[in-house]
Parts: structure tokens; C-alpha cells; sequence
């Protein structure tokens, strides 16, 4: 009989071949003839035995060496980033594009910055290099003119002005994260 490997599990030593016929048959890789490594696709002969759990085929001799499907490559529906350079689902780096920055208030809006930056760039990913963090303080034009309109107050009427005086508004400080990386290019193989 003649068939097909359609699926070989190397580790575990045992497979399937698919007959002319369209069945599948067990095979086990101690029933291959010597220095034959099975593979996918191999065209092979065999002679099948009834097994109490089905048939199984023994003698299996390679007929011809089958061409190996081609590989496709799956990439991320979402761009991803990563601190430690691992990526979840078993992605792996395939390229490096460019260095990208981003500052921001907060590290989420840092990061979101960052991603929409190597996206821009061709990049699907961003390993994270470098964090740094910093107070940004800026003058606020809507705090001055509160300033003025207090002290006007005070002027006025002094009691009011120590309600309404507030000397901290003027000035607005934040804490910045500024993020550093690298825009990647990232894939696995198709599963399935």
C-alpha cells in the first residue's frame, strides 16, 4: 500500500500517513526503514496490520522525499512593546527598523506615543531601551491673570484676597516619562 505523511511528531516518534484511498494509518518511526528520517509530504509504501486499536502500517520504505510546505509568517493584529525584549505568543524579532522617542505625561500616554511612532515608521512592535521620568513645570497664562484679579481682590478687600489667592496656580508642574526604543518588525510562524 501507498500513501503520504500528513503529520509527523518528531518528539513523541509516531505519525499518520494518508493512503491513496484517503484514510489515515498510525505509523511508529521504529517501523521506517533505517536512516530514514520521516517529514511531511514524504511519499512512502508500507504494508498495513490490524492492530486491536486500528490499522498500523510497518515496513514503511520512502518511496520519494516530499517537498516541504512553504513557511507563512503570522504577524500581530495589534502594534505590541516590550521591556525585556520577549514578546507574548511566541513572536520574535524579525527586524530592526529605527530608534523611536516619545515624552509624555504618564507612562500609558508615553508608550501609546511610542507604539503610534514606530507604527509610523513601518515597525508592528517597540522594545523599550530606556525610561526617564522629569518634572516639566510651565507658566499658565490663566494663572497669572487669577494672580492679578486676587491681588486686585486684596486690594479691595483684604479679606477676600487671602480666599481667592492661590501663588502655586500660577505655575503647573507635571511629571513627564520620556520612553526611548526601537521600532521592530515582528512575526511567527503560521500555526496550523
Amino acid at each position: 500500500m501507498k500513501g503520504t505523511i500528513h503529520k509527523y511528531i518528531e518528539d513523541k516518534g509516531f505519525g499518520f500517513i494518508r493512503t491513496e484511498d484517503g484514510d489515515s494509518v498510525f505509523f511508529h518511526r521504529k517501523f521506517l526503514q533505517p536512516g530514514h528520517s520521516p517529514s511531511v509530504n514524504d511519499f512512502v509504501e508500507f504494508r498495513p496490520k490490524q492492530t486491536p486499536k486500528g490499522v498500523q502500517a510497518e515496513k514503511i520504505i520512502l518511496i520519494k522525499a516530499g517537498e516541504p510546505y512553504p513557511v507563512q509568517m503570522e504577524y500581530p493584529n495589534k502594534v505590541m512593546y516590550s521591556q525585556d525584549g520577549y514578546f507574548p505568543g511566541g513572536f520574535t524579532v524579525e527586524r530592526e527598523i529605527c530608534e523611536v522617542t516619545s515624552a509624555e505625561k504618564g507612562f500609558a500616554n508615553a508608550r501609546n506615543s511610542l507604539l503610534s511612532a514606530s507604527s509610523r515608521v513601518g515597525g508592528n512592535a517597540v522594545l523599550i531601551t530606556h525610561e526617564h521620568q522629569y518634572i516639566e513645570s510651565s507658566f499658565s497664562m490663566f494663572g497669572f491673570f487669577d494672580l492679578l484679579l486676587n491681588i486686585i481682590g486684596m486690594i479691595l478687600r483684604p479679606t477676600w484676597g487671602k480666599f481667592f489667592y492661590s501663588p502655586a496656580s500660577m505655575t503647573k508642574y507635571r511629571t513627564v516619562t520620556q520612553l526611548t526604543g526601537v521600532a521592530v518588525v515582528i512575526s511567527r510562524q503560521k500555526r496550523g
